[in-house]
């Protein structure tokens, strides 16, 4: 894959046969032999930074292949601290192997079973873990599965790992928010690591009873109004802890544009037309608290009802639309991912719209979830799903069609 970006040359390296040898070279200097090489993961932000997660099998001085994780980073100010830096001529990249992720201190600590469960003061036998989510140098979530003496006494632990310059901003969101709504109770922090502790919640994601809940579950899940009603109990957006700067869908649409034009050039003029006709963020109504990223994964129910909501990383001031719109643009993208329950997922989402329509501006609701899409659009190329560049061009029309309904 050739990219043509002039402030992060080495990129085109990363994502085509050149990895190998980046890889390699590095591999080789640490005593192992490097067998196999795929690409996983690709964080991009054209013109300033990348990063490019690679699975590996890798012979350590003549062992049997085990298998690794690597990630390459390439940034307009050069590679960043702490990682093993490659050049070739004016060509620089940083290399680490995970999980001594430079800018995730509490990464290690966080997925290596007798440390964490030394830090929870349980046996180590008793521990089992599961990286639930990565991103290099931005977060992790490891779940924690802790046995008991019997199956009853099992308890579940969420270990979330944030640069540490973080961890106190999310614990006190958390706080905040969870005056007014059921969020993951703190249980302790790790400061220096910039991880926190949290317990697990009860029920059910939204997206677990899409993908394989029966039709009385399906029947059963919140509507409209519900989430409308669960959103306004939300703090005051004027407290402090709520001031991070959350940015709706339709500010963030051009810079998701940018990069779909990067990686998928023959749609630039498409995308252009598209993010004119998306116009700028939504003004009308009052500045509220917003989750951010609200989507399906993120709400869980009980019987029906939703018993709390999850990942306040992204919360803060914003508009009501940015939440109601993004939970509408993820439930058509999952519906496209997820073929066989469409139609269970395009039922719900119907369910919610004319409540989402009454609590907002229709035509904004419509142009906020456009916008969701092309966000959404990115994340194919993102995970380097086989055939991406086929389900980017399918979200990029299921946004102009939402763009189209907004503008009649």
């Amino acid at each position: 894959m050739v990219i043509d970006d002039a402030l992060l040359p080495p990129l085109s390296e990363l994502l085509g046969p050149g990895a190998r040898a980046v890889v390699a070279t590095a591999v080789e200097a640490a005593g192992g032999r490097l067998v196999q090489l795929e690409r996983r993961q690709v964080l991009y932000r054209p013109g300033r930074s990348a990063s490019v997660r690679y699975a590996a099998t890798v012979a350590w001085g003549g062992a049997a292949p085990v298998g690794e994780t690597f990630v390459a980073i390439v940034d307009a100010d050069g590679p960043p601290a702490g990682t093993l830096v490659l050049t070739a001529g004016d060509l620089a990249v940083g290399l680490f192997r995970y999980p001594d992720d430079p800018g995730l201190p509490g990464l290690r600590p966080a997925v290596i079973a007798p440390e964490v469960a030394g830090r929870l003061g349980v046996a180590p036998d008793r521990v089992a873990l599961d990286l639930k989510t990565y991103r290099p140098g931005r977060r992790a979530v490891v779940r924690v599965q802790i046995t008991g003496v019997a199956p009853e006494q099992a308890v579940e632990r969420y270990l979330k790992v944030v640069p540490p310059a973080e961890l106190g901003p999310l614990v006190g969101r958390l706080a905040t928010f969870g005056g007014h709504v059921r969020v993951p109770e703190v249980l302790g922090t790790w400061p220096q690591d910039g991880t926190v502790v949290l317990a697990a919640l009860s029920g059910r994601t939204v997206r677990e009873v899409l993908l394989a809940g029966e039709r009385s579950e399906l029947d059963a899940l919140p509507d409209g109004d519900e989430i409308v009603d669960l959103l306004d109990r939300l703090p005051d957006p004027t407290d402090t802890s709520v001031q991070a700067p959350a940015g709706g869908p339709l500010s963030r649409a051009a810079g998701h544009a940018a990069l779909l034009q990067t990686v998928l050039p023959a749609e630039r003029d498409r995308l252009a037309s598209l993010v004119d006709r998306l116009g700028g963020p939504a003004e009308g109504g009052p500045i509220v608290a917003v989750h951010g990223d609200l989507h399906e994964a993120q709400m869980l129910v009980t019987d029906g009802r939703v018993g709390g909501i999850l990942d306040l990383d992204g919360a803060g001031p914003g508009r009501r639309v940015d939440d109601l719109g993004t939970l509408l643009g993820h439930l058509v993208a999952l519906g496209d991912s997820v073929p066989r329950r469409r139609g269970a997922i395009e039922r719900w989402r119907a369910r919610l719209q004319p409540a989402f329509e009454r609590a907002v501006d229709p035509a904004d609701l419509r142009r906020t979830t456009a916008a969701a899409l092309v966000g959404l659009a990115t994340g194919p190329f993102r995970v380097q799903q086989q055939r991406w560049q086929r389900r980017v061009r399918r979200r990029i029309a299921a946004a102009e069609q939402w763009a189209a309904q907004a503008g009649a």
